[in-house]
């Protein structure tokens, strides 16, 4: 077995090959490629251009699903439980957006570059408030986010915050 010493794994050549097995194969490769004439050069580079692109269209979706919030998301938060405090009997209020896998789409140009484009949008939102105990708050904090957010009162939840022991 070649790149394996003294029939073991060499922990100074993880590859599994050593220099001497990447020498035939390099100048297998050498050869093919002295071979190659104009057109041909230009047909392997379109050629590795469309596997790029099908690549990075197929994988650009997996990053931007990221469960991290983002800025928008961060301040949309924000204003939101800014305005959901100032109901009355909510005091203070946090949320929590959830939001779905951004959608990719992406298209390439004439030139062979790939543009993408993500849109995310929220799923559910989780609400903890003061005022949750009271059931006329919490339907009035449910009914705001559905306004708000463009969503079903299945994807919002209002919970009553901790009390701290005194």
């Amino acid at each position: 077995m070649s790149g394996f010493k003294n029939g073991g794994a060499s922990n100074s050549n993880l590859s599994g090959l050593n220099d001497t097995g990447r020498e035939p194969l390099l100048a297998a490769w050498r050869v093919k490629l002295k071979k190659f004439k104009g057109l041909e050069w230009i047909a392997l580079i379109v050629l590795i251009g469309v596997v790029g692109s099908i690549a990075l269209s197929d994988f650009g979706g997996l990053t931007t699903g990221s469960t991290a919030p983002s800025a928008s998301n961060s301040a949309l938060e924000s204003r939101l439980s800014s305005i959901l405090s100032s109901i009355d009997g909510a005091g203070t209020v946090e949320v929590m957006i959830y939001e779905a896998a951004a959608e990719t789409s992406s298209s390439v140009d004439w030139l062979g570059g790939v543009s993408n484009t993500s849109a995310s949008q929220a799923v559910g939102v989780v609400v903890v408030a003061d005022g949750a105990g009271d059931v006329r708050v919490r339907l009035e904090l449910i009914r705001a986010v559905q306004t708000l957010m463009d969503l079903p009162a299945g994807a919002v939840e209002v919970f009553q915050r901790k009390t701290s022991a005194r």
